[in-house]
């Protein structure tokens, strides 16, 4: 169910409210079907100065394997979720992405990439890059990915 409650993202106290409302339903959906992920969309209202009218999506990440306690299909049911979305050429897809993990290794790249080859609606986020210089043979490697090289 969805609330009609609109919050007001410019007080501290709505913001936590909404965070323990999104969370109490998502446990909720998950504990009702018995599965490790839920397909049911979580739908709230939000406000604030400067915000305009858009649907947020925030979907799960893609995982590699599945883990013990993990339903059968997990990782299958995970991919065809956001695959969905990302199908929509209306939707703007933020990829976020581990600057520590290679770029080439990524589940998440190949499916941002099979539904906008073109980059036209993604927008990439490197996380991690302080760790990714540190650890890597070649530290000008994150430069030359943000130049797009």
């Amino acid at each position: 169910n969805d609330s009609q409650r609109v919050y007001d993202l410019s007080t501290d106290n709505e913001l936590q409210e909404l965070r323990d409302e999104v969370e109490r339903r998502m446990k909720r959906a998950v504990k009702e079907g018995g599965e490790t992920i839920s397909t049911e969309t979580i739908s709230m209202t939000v406000k604030g100065p400067g915000l305009h009218r858009m649907v947020l999506v925030d979907l799960p990440g893609i995982i590699s394997t599945e883990t013990k306690g993990m339903r059968p299909r997990t990782k299958e049911a995970l991919h065809d979720m956001c695959s969905g979305f990302m199908r929509n050429p209306n939707a703007i897809i933020l990829c976020v992405q581990d600057g520590s993990i290679d770029a080439e290794r990524s589940n998440i790249t190949n499916l941002v990439q099979a539904h906008d080859p073109k980059g036209k609606r993604t927008i990439f986020v490197l996380t991690k890059v302080d760790l990714a210089e540190k650890n890597m043979a070649n530290p000008t490697r994150v430069k030359k990915i943000l130049e797009g090289k």
